[in-house]
């Protein structure tokens, strides 16, 4: 599920890998942009089940609620989808996928 060995867990990666123009008004002086973000942790359980996944997920949601306009740079959050897996049976690796979108805005050429 992680690609890495127990020993190099737990581990977190965050993914900002897609960032999109909404350009309903091409001519306006400003644009949308919808900045994709996605947090991934991987864990390993004490026992059956993913108790360790559920509370990430818990912690990574209460995390990104805590300031959704990101210092007043971003208009919103959307979160679009949460996952959680476990790895194959007789391993105790569970990995939490939670993926968001970041909305500002920007000017065309402006960085």
């Amino acid at each position: 599920v992680t690609g890495k060995a127990p020993d190099e867990l737990p581990s977190h990666e965050v993914r900002d890998e897609v960032e999109e123009a909404v350009t309903e008004n091409p001519n306006a002086g400003l644009y949308e942009r919808r900045l994709e973000i996605t947090v991934i942790a991987a864990l390993i359980e004490v026992g059956e089940g993913a108790a360790k996944a559920r509370l990430a997920l818990a912690d990574i949601i209460k995390a990104v609620g805590t300031d959704t306009k990101w210092g007043g740079l971003a208009r919103f959050t959307l979160p679009l989808q949460e996952q959680i897996s476990v790895a194959e049976e007789g391993q105790r690796i569970s990995t939490v996928i939670v993926t968001f979108t970041v909305v500002y805005f920007r000017k065309p050429w402006e960085a």
